[in-house]
């Protein structure tokens, strides 16, 4: 399995560096006949048609027949559960579970949800980025035994601080 991930960045390089990396996938796929799975991800609107235009003719005679799957923004009842997950996934084996949110409670996680949801969609990224921006200020308070459980209050303090640049703004 080969995932490329921002994958419509393959259109900010020019026709020759896209006709490149066209190239490159489609020879890739036909040396790999067998057991190889090319997941391409990429932002942006969905195609009436399918695929974006970027896409070459030969990697879109490779591709076949296919079902494109568009991620929609999470709810935040899924954008919690998506937290609980991944704070369960980090965690090392021999913690003893106090709370699946820790060192954030339950309603600080609401609270970072609600204050994504102003200023961005539930994805992934922003989620990933909101928590991390906040664990990254509590840490060292957390390490000095100065808090131990990040609050709502804390939570919003440290992400007004910071702004959500958009895909054009990213450079």
């Amino acid at each position: 399995m080969w995932m490329l991930d921002e994958f419509q960045r393959i259109e900010r390089g020019g026709v020759r560096i896209r006709d490149e990396i066209n190239t490159g996938l489609h020879s890739t796929f036909n040396a790999c006949p067998n057991w190889l799975s090319l997941f391409l991800s990429f932002s942006g609107k969905p195609q009436p048609n399918g695929l974006p235009a970027w896409f070459s003719p030969e990697l879109r005679d490779r591709i076949g027949r296919t079902k494109v799957m568009i991620l929609p923004p999470m709810l935040p009842q899924e954008a919690l559960v998506f937290v609980k997950d991944v704070l369960i996934q980090l965690r090392i084996p021999e913690y003893i579970q106090t709370s699946p949110y820790f060192p954030f409670g339950e309603d600080t996680c609401k609270v970072i949800i609600e204050e994504i949801q102003k200023k961005d969609e539930l994805k992934p990224r922003s989620i990933m980025q909101a928590f991390n921006a906040v664990l990254q200020e509590a840490d060292p308070q957390i390490e000095a035994g100065e808090i131990e459980i990040i609050t709502p209050e804390f939570a919003r303090r440290v992400l007004a601080d910071y702004i959500v640049l958009k895909d054009s703004e990213e450079g």
